[in-house]
Formats: structure tokens, C-alpha cells, sequence
């Protein structure tokens, strides 16, 4: 309790500051950029901040939003000072604009923390706005503000990691994070599509007549299983199968691919190829549902 009165008093500071030194036309657009963002910032990561400071960090973060072309994330690496930012900070801030879609946060800090980069702060808020045609922002919406029929749905995202002196090295770790939220934006808009095809499998499944109920009914059992929120459904590939005489031969169909499998190839045609080329009618028919495990680590969501 005593430090959400701490940060209540400061964020009181805060918006006295905006009143008082803002510019007329970014007032609006940063008080309420303040109430969605700290809201979210916990009351212990505020202790020994000034509320200068953190009026230099919110006008920051509202520059940064100034100019995106969406849907692409835009993300910065740096060290904070007075002199160049207005503001200081004694970590490195990563600072990510994207779309407002589900495992954002959590994607990016999985590889953060797979780097073994330590996070001393965390802060992500969702935000609505209204931007021009080529991207420029014109106002951020108030939160829990009836939405326009053209506003942007986004996230910021916010992270202090450890310091490094020179992060103008880190353009291997934008990059990364920048493939990884466009992972993430393929697998969430194919997830309905992934869906769909799980329940037509689960459909395929209880129309065959060459398996033994037992078997049948187990995997009609287990794919429902699946379809209820306890996976996330990262890629789809559909292998269609021809036979000539003894010859079978697999492919992968491209076209059908779901999310991440949008982007890469995989060894389900050669290995589904080798099973039918080893197994018996019978064994084919009873192992109907197979199960195996990735050698990749997956980076949305959790890593692994």
C-alpha cells in the first residue's frame, strides 16, 4: 500500500508537470498516454524516480510514436541522458511499438531472457490512436474511450535491461526482436484459420472406418483436447499423399501453410514419406494420429 501511494503521489507530480510545461497541441495526447502506461508500471519500479525524469521518458515515448508505418514494429535500443533525451536512465530501455496482439510481451522477454539479459523494469500498455494516412500520429485515444471506427490498435512496450556502454552494437538483438513479433502477428491472425483445420482433422478422424474404435475414439478425444485453449497453435502444414503402384510419394502443399509454417520448410513430407514406405496397412491405420516433438525452440509466446 505504501508504495501505490508513492507512485499515486508521483504520477500527481507528473500530470502537474504536463499541465504546466507542455506544449498546447501534445497535451491531450500525453496526459493520456501517462494514464495508460503508468497504470501499468509497477509502484515498486518507480522508487527513487523523479517526476522530471519521468516526464522526460513519457515525451520521449510520445516522439518515438510520432511517425510508424504499421504494421511493421518499430523498436529502439538506447541509453538515456539528459543532454540527448531529456532524461536519464542508469539502464539500456528498449522501447517497442507493434500491434496490439496477444504474446507480444511475452515473446520479447522469453528472448531477453534466453540471452541471459537481465530486465531490472517491465511495462507494456495497449493503446488506441489516430493517425494520419502516411502513419503520423494525431492524438492518443483515452483509455477506455469509445473507439473509432478508424483508429490503430497498438502496444508499447517498455524494458530496462542491464547497461550497455555501447547499444548502438545491439542491431542484432532489434532484429531479432523484430522477427519474432512478426512470428508472433502470423501466428495470432492464422490462429482462427489453425483452429478450423484441427476440427476438420477431428471430422476426418470419426469418418474413417479402417481404424478400430478404440483408436479412433482416443484421437477424436485427444484432438478436442487440443481445440480447448490448451495449446497455441504456432503452424499448420497440410502433406498431400499420391501413390503409383508400390510408390508413395509426399509433399507439402504450400499454399495451405498456417503461421510460422508460412515462413519455413519442414521434415514432415520426408518423415510421413519413410513411415509409409516402412509400415505395414495395419500399422499405418492404427498409429492414424502421431505425435513428435520440434527440435526448435519456439520464440512466441514461451520459449520452448
Amino acid at each position: 500500500m505504501a508504495w501505490d501511494a508513492y507512485k499515486n503521489s508521483l504520477l500527481e507530480e507528473l500530470t502537474a508537470l504536463i499541465e504546466r510545461r507542455s506544449d498546447a497541441g501534445d497535451r491531450r495526447s500525453l496526459l493520456q498516454l501517462a494514464d495508460a502506461f503508468f497504470s501499468r508500471f509497477p509502484p515498486e519500479d518507480l522508487r527513487q524516480r523523479a517526476a522530471e525524469n519521468l516526464y522526460g521518458c513519457l515525451y520521449g515515448l510520445l516522439h518515438f510514436m510520432q511517425d510508424w508505418q504499421a504494421p511493421e514494429p518499430k523498436i529502439r535500443i538506447f541509453n538515456p541522458d539528459i543532454r540527448s533525451h531529456g532524461w536519464e536512465s542508469k539502464c539500456t530501455v528498449i522501447v517497442i511499438l507493434c500491434r496490439d496482439l496477444p504474446f507480444c510481451t511475452a515473446s520479447v522477454r522469453g528472448e531477453l531472457n534466453q540471452r541471459n539479459i537481465r530486465i531490472h523494469s517491465l511495462a507494456s500498455c495497449n493503446l488506441e490512436a489516430i493517425r494520419g494516412a502516411a502513419g503520423e500520429l494525431e492524438e492518443v485515444l483515452q483509455v477506455g474511450q469509445k473507439a473509432f471506427p478508424d483508429s490503430s490498435h497498438e502496444s508499447l512496450l517498455y524494458f530496462e535491461i542491464g547497461r550497455h556502454s555501447q547499444p548502438e552494437q545491439l542491431g542484432e538483438l532489434r532484429d531479432c526482436l523484430r522477427d519474432i513479433l512478426q512470428q508472433v502477428a502470423l501466428v495470432v491472425e492464422d490462429f482462427p484459420a489453425m483452429r478450423a483445420r484441427l476440427q476438420e482433422a477431428v471430422a476426418a478422424v470419426a469418418a474413417s472406418d479402417c481404424v478400430t474404435p478404440d483408436n479412433r475414439d482416443e484421437a477424436i478425444e485427444f484432438l478436442k483436447w487440443l481445440e480447448f485453449d490448451r495449446m497455441t497453435f504456432l503452424g499448420y502444414e497440410f502433406l498431400a499423399v499420391q501413390r503409383s503402384g508400390a510408390v508413395v510419394e509426399v509433399a507439402a502443399d504450400p499454399i495451405r501453410s498456417l503461421g510460422m509454417l508460412r515462413l519455413r520448410s519442414t521434415r514432415g513430407a520426408k518423415d510421413l514419406q519413410a513411415d509409409l514406405h516402412s509400415m505395414a496397412p495395419e500399422e499405418q491405420q492404427r498409429r492414424q494420429l502421431s505425435f513428435a516433438k520440434s527440435g526448435t525452440r519456439s520464440r512466441v509466446h514461451r520459449q520452448a
